[in-house]
């Protein structure tokens, strides 16, 4: 374990020096409760990429899930609102989402008979939101924070909703659509 904290401290050195790094936490989305992930920002803070691992608790409800996710956002030009904060006014992104434990699947069980049900596993997400920054100048490290907004649905969802909309017409958007917002430090 102490030489996985070594490879783990290294690795976010060498992260940091070649495109600095980011610490990010979610609430609600597409990827639990609550998450916590790890990023990089690219071109001048204009495209992000990023994993996270969330979890949703016992205590929230009757399932215990976690969730792993591998994602990028690309950003819209900053627009300055005072001295040290900025805009992003919009931002668009894609992740994959990964399920773990038994309950989900990316090839399907040998007790079920082919296509009998479709993968659940995997799931790509789609987001849209905006961003506040502002420009840190008290606390070392940390460079810049942000606070993150965003709408998203998955593949899946997204899919059902197409289908329901020309056939049986009774899914809605609003009942595909998740809100979540974060808090992101860059180092």
């Amino acid at each position: 374990m102490n030489n996985f904290k070594i490879i783990f401290f290294i690795t976010l050195l060498y992260c940091q020096s070649v495109f600095g790094i980011h610490l990010k936490m979610q609430y609600a989305g597409n990827i639990g409760v609550v998450s916590v992930g790890i990023g990089g920002s690219f071109f001048n803070e204009k495209l992000n990429i990023y994993s996270m691992f969330g979890q949703i608790n016992n205590s929230l409800t009757d399932i215990n899930e976690q969730i792993i996710c591998g994602g990028i956002n690309i950003n819209s030009p900053k627009l300055n609102l005072y001295n040290s904060i900025n805009l992003v006014p919009i931002f668009i992104g894609f992740s994959m989402n990964y399920h773990l434990g038994d309950d989900y699947f990316v090839s399907l069980p040998d007790k079920y008979p082919d296509s009998y049900y479709k993968q659940t596993a995997l799931n790509v997400a789609y987001t849209l939101g905006f961003k506040v920054q502002w420009k840190n100048n008290f606390m070392k490290p940390v460079e810049n924070a942000e606070f993150y907004f965003q709408v998203g649905t998955l593949n899946s969802y997204f899919k059902n909703y197409l289908r329901s909309k020309f056939e049986e017409g009774f899914i809605k958007l609003q009942d595909i659509i998740n809100l979540s917002f974060g808090f992101t430090l860059y180092f």
